[in-house]
C-alpha cells in the first residue's frame, strides 16, 4: 500500500463530490496493477495510494489537468509553491484569478499562469466548487463567528498539501481527452487497471463538463468488455448504476460516505469479477 499522505487537506483540487474520504479504498483494489488508466481525475485525491510505476491521469477540465502538471514540474512547482504563499486572502487575490479563468484557458500544459490563477480561485472560494458550473462564482468566504473551521487556514493547507502530489505526478502521464476517445486507446490486458469516477446521475448535473444517462449507458457498455483489465467504478448508490452494473459481473461493495452537505450518503465500490480469475 502507498504512503498515506501525511497533510490534513488530501486533495489537489476540492472537487464536488470528490473521494478524498475513501481515496485510499480505490489504492487498494488496484493494487498489483502495473498501469492504471484514470479515465476523470477530479481532486485527484486517489493518486497518493496508488503504486502502479505507470498512471494515465485524464479529464477534459483543462485547468485542473494543468494546475496538475505544474505541481508534478520540478522547476514549475517551486514557483508555484512560491507565489500562492505570497498571496493574501482577501476578496481582490479571488476576483482577479475568477476573472482571468473565465476570461483565458490555459496554454496548453505547464501554464504557470493560469494554475496559479485556478489554485486561487478554487482554494478562496467557498468548499467542492471546483469541476463545477459555478466554479468561478462566489465571494470570499470569511468567517464572522466562532464556529467551524476558518477558510484562510484551509488554503495554507491547501498550498502545503500540494507536496503530497510531487512523488504520484512523478509517475502521472496528463491527457485531456473525451473518455470514449481514451478507452479507444486502452487495450485489454493483464497487470492493468481502469478507475472511473464519472459524474453521478442526477447529482453530477452542476459540473461544467455534463454526463448525461447515453453517456452513462455507453460508459458502462464500454467498461464491461473489460475482461483481464481490473476496472474499478465509484458511484453513488442509485437505480440506474444498479442496472448498467448487474452482479454477478460485477462485484459490489457499499459503505457510506460523507456529502457535501455533511450528511451520510450510500457510495459504491464496483470491481469487475473477470479481473480476480
Amino acid at each position: 500500500m502507498a504512503k498515506k499522505p501525511t497533510r490534513k487537506i488530501g486533495t489537489l483540487c476540492p472537487w464536488f463530490g470528490g473521494n478524498r474520504t475513501n481515496a485510499s479504498i480505490v489504492g487498494s483494489a488496484l493494487q498489483g496493477c502495473a498501469h492504471v488508466s484514470v479515465l476523470f481525475a477530479g481532486g485527484m485525491s486517489e493518486l497518493p495510494y496508488v503504486e502502479a510505476p505507470t498512471i494515465i491521469v485524464n479529464d477534459l477540465h483543462r485547468h485542473a489537468m494543468n494546475l496538475a502538471s505544474v505541481v508534478a514540474h520540478p522547476v514549475l512547482r517551486g514557483k508555484l509553491l512560491g507565489e500562492l504563499r505570497r498571496k493574501v486572502f482577501h476578496p481582490d487575490e479571488l476576483e482577479r484569478a475568477q476573472w482571468y479563468c473565465k476570461a483565458c484557458a490555459p496554454d496548453g500544459l505547464n501554464d504557470l499562469g493560469a494554475a496559479i490563477s485556478y489554485f486561487v480561485a478554487i482554494w478562496m472560494n467557498r468548499s467542492a466548487q471546483a469541476g463545477t458550473d459555478r466554479e468561478f462564482k462566489g465571494n470570499l468566504p470569511i468567517r464572522w463567528n466562532s464556529f467551524g473551521g476558518d477558510s484562510a487556514v484551509r488554503y495554507r493547507s491547501a498550498v502545503r498539501s500540494m507536496l503530497d502530489f510531487r512523488k504520484p505526478f512523478e509517475r502521472c502521464n496528463f491527457t485531456t481527452m473525451d473518455v470514449f476517445e481514451m478507452l479507444d486507446k486502452l487495450e485489454d490486458g493483464p497487470k492493468k487497471g481502469i478507475y472511473s469516477d464519472a459524474p453521478w446521475p442526477d447529482a453530477g448535473e452542476i459540473y461544467a463538463h455534463k454526463f448525461d444517462e447515453a453517456k452513462q449507458r455507453e460508459l458502462a457498455r464500454r467498461l464491461t468488455m473489460y475482461d483481464k483489465t481490473k476496472v474499478v467504478v465509484r458511484y453513488g448508490d442509485h437505480p440506474l448504476i444498479r442496472e448498467l452494473y448487474p452482479e454477478p459481473h460485477w462485484q459490489w461493495v457499499v459503505f457510506d460516505a460523507r456529502t457535501q452537505n455533511n450528511d451520510m450518503k450510500s457510495e459504491v465500490r464496483i470491481v469487475n469479477r473477470s479481473a480476480f480469475k
